[in-house]
């Protein structure tokens, strides 16, 4: 796994790690240690299922539920968003 700045003091991107699959204690650290440090990341890879999402942000504590905003069925959790334009 690599993890690189991007600019300045804010934000890393991250290569090498597929958060699509399950993760040693070692990757889990390791991203952890670099959100702590960069306090943003931009992951490559595949599109994650919403149980996928879940399991990724909860490498960073637990997430939260929008009252104002519904999230997708059986995953309230997570929140669509969509580019229309």
């Amino acid at each position: 796994m690599e993890v690189r700045p991007i600019a300045g003091s804010l934000g890393a991107k991250v290569r090498g790690i597929d958060l699509s699959c399950d993760l040693s204690n070692a990757e889990t650290v390791t991203i952890r240690d670099a959100w702590l440090a960069h306090k943003v990341l931009v992951f490559d890879g595949p599109i994650l299922e919403p149980e996928r999402q879940l399991s990724a942000a909860r490498l960073f504590g637990e997430p939260d539920l929008y009252l104002l905003i519904k999230g997708l069925d059986g995953f309230p959790e997570v929140i669509e968003t969509l580019k229309t334009e």
